[in-house]
Formats: structure tokens, sequence, C-alpha cells
């Protein structure tokens, strides 16, 4: 068996489908470091079924698929097969090559094949156990291990030598069993705790049953007392019943004649109650037509009105007109006279304003040259009060900066005493700050500490969840591939126990109870234990002879004759058994290549019923089809050939022949396959509760750390919350702190503005006071000069404005004369306007005046028409009152004599309603009594399932019902007294005492198997230590011979281990190089301790060779000599394919095969292959 192609698809580095083939012999594998080399170690640990990827060199598993590079996008699935050629039938399978393959995608999920059919992964770990092949097995070293076998774990060394002495099967079946034990060992516990249990409420059904029959007792008698109670009410209650049904049909024929007489009335009302109506309506339209007439008349006589109103309003207009003409024609003198006298006034007005303007002009003339004076003497004055002004204003405004000036010292004074006082408040503030900052500081490192504890264990925990998730997956798989089986074998059994293929009259026979009691009897084809190719052979074969009945002697034939004969139901075929020999003495007469076998021969039963087959059938043969009957029948003289179809060839001219039926061969052997299915389905619900129990265990498990973990995420959370507050808390200090700084630092600069603009000012305020003393003399001398100047200018202007004012007095009379003028002008135009209006409104007057005389005649003559018709009114309005008079005398008539049917009508009504309210009374008084009588019917059959119609009951003289109920309520008292009654305690006391007695069989069973299971684990643990033994006392002197042939000389090696417990011993290395004394292999150089771990791995092949064995860089730490010595010693293993990644040009000398990886394209791994012998 050898290693023949490993093929990798974005496993690792390996993006494209890369293919290795091996040949026997000796393949390297070289290339630069970290172009991908020892990723072809970890593809073939990873398709073996490695988990742990920590040996995978990876943090996660999905970091085993390609995850991109410059120029390749990322993966998303990883793929790896390895095939062997299994020419020596090591691995335990009958093909004689086998590929593995696993795939992993990026959402997790994992796929495992073997030879392209889907697999589980302990279904690879079982093909490679015990082979020297495995992801963990001494096939596969890498120079890491090296150190780890010499210093590291003693299990590391005992595992590499339990793998090599094939003890490794032994101790996964010792732990396997040691499960089973203490699953045994807990159904046991379990049992006992059942068992107690159900002791204990046998004990009380006990009790329980007998309460419960004192009750039936006491309930038959309730039961008989009750039911006669019920019957003499119900009887009672029909009685009562047909008395009220008597007299409500005599209530309603009397009902029947009083509405017949009411309905009659009724109608001869509802005539009358029409003739009203019609008389209303006629009464209606004269009403109608007596407002129609009246309110023609009325609106005749309101135009009448109208127009008298409309004459005397033109009488009163003519009379208006006439006053309205005087009042304009005096108007109109008035006017002429007025016109008159301002004219007049107009003229002397103007005379006297030519006047006025006159003197105004040479006035004017005298005061211009006066204004032309006093501007003179104005631009004097103005020229030294300008001087004496700007002597003041500069005066004040040295005296407001100087005042400036002060108020700014002052003011700087405060300012400096103010700043000093913040500088020290800040300088406190910032020591405080600074002190509060270091606090949140150390709280923090203190915080984010507990944090990634807290991490650390949450990623913990994750992980064993992540696991223990795994584990349950895996079991509820296996448990629902057990519930698959338990389904169909279910079904099967019920299936097969469903089926019956026999006659009538047998299955009449084996059901009659008065025939089978105590009889032992079977059909010939239950008892047959046949292999599943023949049933269908046999089923056709025997036909009507399935149904054979097995009985022990001609009594039970007799038996079952009679009953037969008696039902008439048919006959049956029967074999008494004591008639039939114990021994069966034929021997096969013939023989030949295409018989099967003989009919008596194939079935695994007794003679007897081997001498049943040969008594029916004689030689008949079963061959494998109908064309091998057809040259059977014609060359021997059997008396039939039966196919492994059903298709039969009877003597020389009987054949049966067509399709199988899906349900034949069902019934042969069908005893012993229920048996084998039962004894299947009781192994799979067993096993179907170790794997509950196991899943609520990981379950627990599971729940237990979910809370662990969201403890953890609460915790972790708290403490991220605590971190943000005390970051926001020091980046608040932080800023206060940069604050203070900026506030000291602002403080200090203006400080020193503060001292400067102080010196600075204190200058200026001198200089100012100063110039104030000299502007106050100047100003004090030159105010006096300004003061007579002015006293001379003021007289003058007095004598200007004496003269303007008198021009003024000339100007406002000529205006006042030209306003008085143009008003007169304004009158007589109003006036002659006034005229001519006059006249115009006197035309007016004269054509109204015309017109409303027309009108006036017209409205007269309209009067005079409307009082004509108006008369012709009065006679039709009378006439139609006459006969509305009529109409209402006839609607009284009848509505008196209405009034007299109606109350008649309500006689009649009272006297049905009386009649209804009896016959309703008798009808509630029915319907309870029919209540009555339905609820003791229902009661008596549901509480009783007993109809009284069905019942009859004898009462003696004197029955007093009250007597009964107090007897039933005597009975009720008594069964309430008895308490809670568990009726169903008669039937689950015979359950419990038979789980009893299941239970008690059930721990014998399993002490039985506890017994078993520890003779197993005694006979594991010899052979194992047996084996172990032999083969390390092989081992032991390889090693030795080995470690010389690599070491030389005086050299010295052997393996120390506790020979009494050999399984659980340390594995000690002893070893001594040549010419060297050593305490402790630690002390050993780098380059002898590989050579030691190659000594001790070509020992293990010299005993138990592994297929092939792949050495990853192993010759790093060994000089040139060595090298040679470690390729001598591969040379003389020829049986064993190594496969070597090396960089050493001897390794790569010495191979057979040589390929090459290289990382052209960036962190993608290529392969070239050199093939250097032949």
């Amino acid at each position: 068996m050898f290693l023949s192609r490993i093929e990798l698809v974005g496993f690792k580095s390996f993006a494209n489908r890369t293919v290795f083939n091996f040949t026997k012999g000796i393949t390297a594998i070289v290339g630069p470091n970290g172009c991908g080399k020892t990723n072809i170690v970890d593809s073939i640990r990873w398709v073996l079924g490695e988990q742990k990827t920590s040996l995978l060199r990876s943090e996660v598993m999905e970091n085993v698929i390609f995850n991109g590079s410059s120029t390749k996008k990322p993966l998303g699935m990883a793929e790896v097969s390895i095939t062997f050629i299994n020419d020596k039938n090591v691995l335990p399978t009958q093909f004689n090559e086998v590929t593995v393959t696993r795939r992993l995608y990026r959402d997790g999920q994992s796929e495992y094949l073997i030879n392209n059919t889907q697999c589980r992964l302990k279904d690879i770990v079982d093909l490679f156990l015990d082979t020297g092949i495995g992801h963990n097995s001494y096939s596969i070293i890498e120079l890491k291990m090296m150190e780890n076998l010499l210093n590291g774990s003693v299990e590391e060394r005992r595992r590499l030598l339990e793998e090599a002495v094939g003890v490794a099967k032994f101790k996964l079946r010792k732990k396997e069993t040691l499960k089973r034990m203490d699953s045994v060992r807990n159904d046991l516990q379990r049992i006992y705790d059942i068992v107690n249990e159900i002791e204990q409420q046998v004990k009380s059904l006990s009790r329980q049953a007998s309460k419960t029959r004192r009750f039936n007792q006491i309930q038959t008698e309730l039961k008989e007392l009750e039911l006669k109670l019920w019957y003499y009410q119900f009887k009672n209650y029909n009685r009562s019943l047909e008395q009220i049904e008597q007299e409500n049909k005599l209530n309603l024929e009397e009902k029947e004649k009083q509405v017949s007489l009411y309905n009659e009335i009724v109608g001869e009302i509802k005539e009358l109650e029409e003739k009203i109506t019609k008389l209303e309506e006629e009464i209606e339209e004269v009403r109608s037509e007596e407002s129609v007439l009246y309110q023609d008349f009325t609106e005749k006589r309101n135009r009448i009105g109208v127009l008298k109103e409309k004459i005397n309003s033109i009488d009163s207009t003519l009379n208006k007109i006439a006053e309205d003409r005087k009042e304009a024609e005096v108007l109109i003198s008035r006017y002429q006279k007025t016109l008159k006298e301002l004219i007049e006034l107009k003229e002397n007005k103007t005379k006297t304003l030519r006047d006025l303007i006159d003197g105004f002009e040479s006035l004017k003339v005298e005061v211009d040259s006066w204004n032309q004076q006093l501007l003179e003497k104005q631009a004097e004055f103005d020229k030294s009060r300008a001087e004496s002004v700007g002597l003041e204003n500069e005066l004040k405004f040295e005296k407001l900066n100087y005042n400036r000036l002060s108020a700014t010292l002052e003011q700087l004074v405060q300012n400096k005493a103010k700043i000093e006082k913040e500088q020290e408040r800040i300088a406190k503030e910032i020591e405080s700050v600074t002190a509060e900052k270091k606090t949140s500081e150390d709280k923090i490192n203190e915080l984010s500490s507990q944090k990634s504890e807290a991490d650390k264990r949450l990623s913990e925990l994750e992980n064993l969840l992540n696991e223990k998730k795994n584990l349950f997956e895996q079991t509820k798989q296996r448990e629902n591939e057990l519930k698959i089986a338990l389904k169909e074998t279910q079904v099967t059994l019920e299936f097969l126990n469903s089926v019956e293929d026999t006659d009538e009259s047998t299955k009449f026979l084996i059901k009659e109870t008065n025939w089978k009691e105590n009889r032992k009897f079977s059909l010939l084809s239950e008892v047959i234990s046949i292999d599943e190719k023949y049933r269908i052979a046999y089923d056709s074969l025997l036909g009507q002879f399935k149904n054979i009945v097995l009985v022990d002697d001609e009594t039970d034939i007799a038996d079952a004759y009679k009953i037969l004969t008696e039902s008439g139901i048919g006959k049956c075929f029967f074999v008494p058994l004591n008639k039939i020999p114990e021994n069966f003495e034929i021997t096969a007469k013939f023989s030949d290549p295409k018989i099967i076998g003989f009919v008596w021969e194939l079935p695994e039963v007794n003679n007897k019923i081997r001498n049943i087959f040969f008594a029916i059938y004689g030689d008949s043969v079963v061959v494998r089809d109908y064309e091998d009957a057809l040259e059977i029948s014609r060359k021997y003289s059997v008396p039939c050939v039966v196919t492994l179809s059903g298709e039969l060839v009877w003597g020389k001219y009987i054949h049966k022949r067509g399709s199988i039926h899906k349900r034949e061969g069902i019934n042969i052997g069908k005893r012993d396959s229920i048996k084998k299915l039962e004894k299947k389905r009781e192994g799979l619900i067993k096993d179907l509760g170790d794997i509950e129990q196991e899943l609520k265990n990981i379950s627990a498990s599971i729940e237990q750390i979910t809370t662990s973990i969201k403890n953890g995420k609460k915790t972790i959370l708290e403490i991220e919350s605590k971190i943000n507050n005390f970051n926001l808390i020091h980046q608040k200090h932080e800023k206060k702190h940069s604050e203070l700084l900026f506030q000291r630092d602002s403080l200090e600069k203006e400080y020193r503005k503060v001292i400067e603009e102080y010196g600075k000012l204190s200058s200026e305020t001198k200089v100012v006071e100063e110039k104030i003393r000299t502007l106050s003399e100047k100003y004090s001398n030159f105010e006096s000069v300004v003061k007579e100047s002015k006293s001379k200018f003021e007289d003058f202007q007095r004598l200007v404005e004496e003269k303007k004012s008198h021009l003024r007095e000339k100007e406002k009379g000529i205006v006042k004369i030209k306003t008085e003028l143009e008003g007169l002008e304004k009158e007589i135009l109003r006036i002659e306007n006034g005229k001519k209006t006059q006249q115009q409104r006197i035309e007016k007057f004269e054509n109204e005046h015309q017109s409303l005389l027309i009108n006036r005649e017209e409205l007269l003559r309209k009067i005079s028409e409307l009082e004509v018709e108006i008369g012709d009114l009065e006679n039709s309005l009378k006439e139609v009152r006459n006969r509305k008079n009529y109409l209402l005398e006839r609607k009284k008539e009848y509505e008196d004599l209405l009034t007299r049917q109606q109350s008649f009508k309500e006689d009649l009504q009272f006297k049905i309603d009386k009649l209804v309210s009896k016959i309703h009374q008798n009808e509630i008084e029915a319907t309870r009594l029919n209540e009555n009588i339905r609820s003791l019917f229902s009661k008596a059959l549901e509480v009783y399932n007993t109809n009284l119609n069905d019942v009859s009951f004898e009462f003696e003289e004197g029955f007093s019902p009250e007597q009964v109920e107090g007897e039933i309520e005597r009975l009720k008292k008594s069964l309430v007294n008895l308490g809670n009654v568990n009726f169903l305690a008669l039937q689950e006391y015979e359950e419990q005492k038979q789980r009893l007695e299941l239970y008690r069989k059930q721990i014998e069973d399993l002490t039985n198997s506890e017994n078993s299971l520890k003779e197993a684990l005694d006979e594991i643990n010899r052979t194992a230590v047996e084996r172990f033994l032999t083969a390390f006392d092989q081992i032991n002197p390889n090693f030795s011979k080995v470690f010389a042939e690599l070491f030389g000389g005086d050299s010295f090696a052997e393996l120390v281990i506790d020979r009494n417990d050999p399984l659980e011993s340390d594995v000690e290395i002893r070893v001594k190089p040549a010419g060297k004394k050593i305490n402790s292999i630690d002390t050993l150089s780098q380059g002898e301790k590989t050579l030691t771990v190659l000594s001790l791995l070509f020992a293990l092949y010299l005993v138990k060779p592994s297929p092939f064995c792949v050495l990853d860089e192993v010759d790093a730490p060994l000089d040139d000599a060595n090298v040679d010595r470690f390729l001598n010693l591969l040379r003389k293993f020829s049986d064993v394919q190594f496969i070597l990644i090396t960089h050493n040009k001897r390794t790569m000398e010495f191979a057979n095969v040589l390929y090459g990886i290289t990382m052209a394209e960036d962190g993608v791994s290529k392969v070239l292959s050199v093939k250097l012998v032949e």
C-alpha cells in the first residue's frame, strides 16, 4: 500500500487545482521559504481529519480556504483529496484504490467523502485506525515534533508507541466499554429508583382499589333508587301534561270564535274609517277652494288700497311742487340784489390795494440797506464768538480727556487686583484637575485589565460552547438515524403482524378460544427459517400447504374437526408431529451445477419439518431461473422445480409463471423475522435512551455555558460602560486642564498689558493737566472782548428788527386785501350759479306736474274695475262655505258610529287576551313539564345510560318519594364521606404490578449485562497489555540498534517503562552518544535530538512500518555527515514510501522525484516536478 496522489483546490496558498502524483520510493519537495511547502503537510493532516486549528497553523478553520491575493479573489471552498493504492489490503475495504476527500465552505459547512460517497469524520478515522496512517500518527513528522517527543509530555511518546503496536483500537474499545458500563450502572440505579417508587405506588393503589370497590357497591344501590324515583316523577309529569293539553284545546276553540267576531267588527270599522277619510278629502278640497277665493278677494282689496295710496302720494307731490316753485322764485329775487352789492365792494377793495403796494415797495428798499449793515456786524461778532467757542471746546475736550484717563487708571488698578486673584484661583484649580486626571487614568487602566481578563474568559466559554454545540449536533444526528431505523423496524414489524395469508377456515381455527386454549400449534410457513433470497421460491412452492397446522397428536386434529364441522367454515390441513420421525435419513440422489439445492435441505429447520417437506415434495429442487427449471425437469425425474422468482414446473405439464407480488414471501419464516426485528427494536430503543440522556446532559451543559456567556457579556458591557464613563470624565478633565492653562496664559498676557498701559496713561495724564491750565488762562482773557462785541451787535439788530416788523405789517395788509378780493369774486360766481339753478328747477316742476295729473286719472280707472271683481268673489265664497258645513255634519255622524264600534272591538279584544293569557300559562306549564320530562330522561341517560321509556318499576302502596329522596341523600353522603376515589385504581393496580415484575426482570438483565461488560473489559486489558509488551520488546532493541548505527562507537539507547502497568506508564528515553556522558537528554544538541527521534521512528518502522512517511525539514539541524547517515538509513527502508520536505542539496540529490514549489504570483503556490531516477 502506498500514497499515489494528492489533489488540492483552494487550500491555503494553492488557489488553483494542484495535483501531486507519488510513486514508491523517495519524493522530495523543495522551494524557498514561504512558498507553501508546509501547506502540503497541513493538507495531508487536514484531509485525514485534523480538527485542531493550532496544528494547521491557523486561528480558525476558515483560514485554510484561499483568502485571495492582489490578482485573485478569495475562494468560497477548500478541497483536498488523497488517494491510496490498497494493494496489500491494509485498509479494511474491498476497494484496491481508496480516495478520501474533505471540503470546507466559508459558511462553516463540511463534507467528507470516501470514493466520492458522502460519509462521516468517524468513518474516516475508523478506516485508518491501527494502520499507522492518521492526522496524529507517526506517518507525519515535523521538525517541531522532534523537540516535543523528547522534552514534551509523556502522553505524546506513549501515543506514538500505542499507534505503532496496535493498542489504540483496544484503548478505544476499552473507553467505549467503560462508557457502556457507566450507562448500565446508571440504568440500574434509575431502575432501582423506579422500582422503589412503583412499590410505594402498588401499596397506595391497593388501598385505593379497596375504596373503589366500596364506592361501586354504594353507586349500584344509588342507581336503583334514583332510577325508581325518576321513573315515578316521569310518569306523574306525563299525566299532568295530558290534562293541560286537553284544557288548552278547548281554550283554543273559544279563542277562534271570538277572533272571528273580532275580525268582522274590525272590517266594519275599516269601512267607516274609509268613509270618514273620503269626507275629509272632500272637506279639504272645499277648504282649498275657499282659501283660493278668499286669497283672491284679499289680494284685490289690497290692490285697491295700494292704488288709493298712490293717488294720495301724487296729490302730496303736486302740493310739494307748487311750494318748491314759489321758493325758487323768491331765491332768484334775492340773488339779483346781493350780486349788485358785491360788485360795488369789489371796486373799492381794488383801489385800496394799489395804494398799499406803492408804500410797501419804498419801505422794502430801506430795509434791504439796513440788512446789509447787520450782516457785516454779524460777521464780526461770529468771528470773535467762534474763537471763544473754539477755546471753550478745546478746554472741555482736555478736561474730558483728563477724566477719562483718571477713570482708566483707576480701572487698571482694579483689573490688576482682579487678575492677581484669578491667577491664584486658576493655579489651585489646575492642581486639583491634575490630581483628578491621574485618578481617572488609574481607574481606566484597572478597568481595561479587568475587561481583558473577562474577554479571555468569554472567548474560552464561546469555544467550549461551540464544541458542545458541535457535539450536540453530532449526537442529534445519531439520534435521528436511530429514530429512522427504529421507525423502519416498527413499520416492518407492524406490517408483518398485520399480514395474514391464511384461508378462512385456518384463520377461524387459530382464533377459536375453545381449541387453542392449553394447546401448542403453529403454521408450517411460520416455523421455517430460511435465507431471504429463497422466501419467494418457498412461498410459491408451498401454496396452500403454507396453512398446514402443526399439532402434537391426532387428538388435536379430532378436536379441530369437531369445531370446524359445527361451524361449517371449511377444512384445514393438519400434521401430527408425534407421527413424524425424529431422524432424517434421506440423502441427495443426484447433483447438478444448476441446482441450488433440494427443497428439504435449504430451510434451517429440525428433522421433523424436513421430513414433512420431503413427504410433500420429495426430491423437488430449487434453481435460479425458468430456463434452468425446464432443463432440470427434462433431465431428472423430479416432482417439482421452483425458481428463485417463484416460477414452478410441476411434473411434465404444469407450469406456474408471472410477476412477483409485493407481499409474496412475507409469511415464509415470519415468526423468525419478527423475533429478529423485535430484538433489533429493543436494541434501538436502548440506544435511543442512552442518546436522549446524553442530549439532556449536553443541553444542560450548553445552557449552563450560555448563561455563563451571557453573564460574561453583561460583565464586559458593565466594564465597558464604566470605562466609557471614566473616559468621558478623563476627557472632561483634559479639556478643563487645557482651558485652565489657556486661561492662565491669557491672564499673564493681560496682566503685562495692564502694567504697560498704566505707565503709559500716567504720563499722558500729566501732559493733559498742563494743557488744561494754559487753555483756562487764555479763555478767561478772551471772554471780555467777546461780551463787548456782542452788546453792540444786539443793539443794531433790534433796530433792524423794528424796520422788518413794519415791512411785514404792510405786507400782511396787501395779502389780506388780495384774499378778500378773491373771496368776493368766488361769491359773485356762486350767486350767479345759484340763480341759474333755481330757474332750471322751475322748468322741471312744470314738467312733473303735467305727468302726475295723467297718472292720477289712470289709477282712478283701475280702482273702479277692481271693485266690480270683488263683488263677484263675495258671492262665490258664500256658496263654498255652505257646501263645507254640509260635509262636516256628515263626517260627525260617521265618527259617532265609529266610536261605538271601537268600544265593542275593545271588549272582544279583552276576552281574546284573557283566553291567550290562559293558553300561554298552560303552554308555560306544559313547557315546564316537558323540560322536567326531558331533564329526567337526559339525566337517566347520561348518568346511568338508561332509557326511562324502556324501564318499569312496581310501586307498593304507600310509596313515598320523600322517603326515597332521603335514602338517596344518605347514600350520596356516604359517597362524599369516602372522599376522592381513583376510579382507575383497579386497572392501575394491575398495570403497576405488571410493571414491577417487568422492571425486576430488567434489573436481572442489566446485572447480567454489567458482568458481561466486566469480563469483556478484563479481556481487552489483558490482550492490550500482551500486545503492548510483545511489541515493546521488539521496539526497544531496534531503537538501540538504529541509535548505534547513527551515532557509532559505544553509543547506547533504550526505552524504559513500568511493566506492571505498561498502558498507563511513563515512557522514558535514555541515550548516550559515543564518547559522551550525559545526565539528561535536554543537554543534547539539536542535531543529536533529531537523530535520537529518527532512531525511535525507524525502530517503530522495523516493527510496524507505515505505508508512507512525511518528514518536514527534519534534516535542517543535521550537518553533511549526519545527513548522509540519515539518507543511508532511508535507503534500508525501501518498502516505506518517504515524502521529504527539505532545503538540503544532498537530500534533493538522493530523491527519486523532485517537486519544486514556487510563488510566481503573489500569494499563489505553483508546482514543478522532475523525475530524477527512472
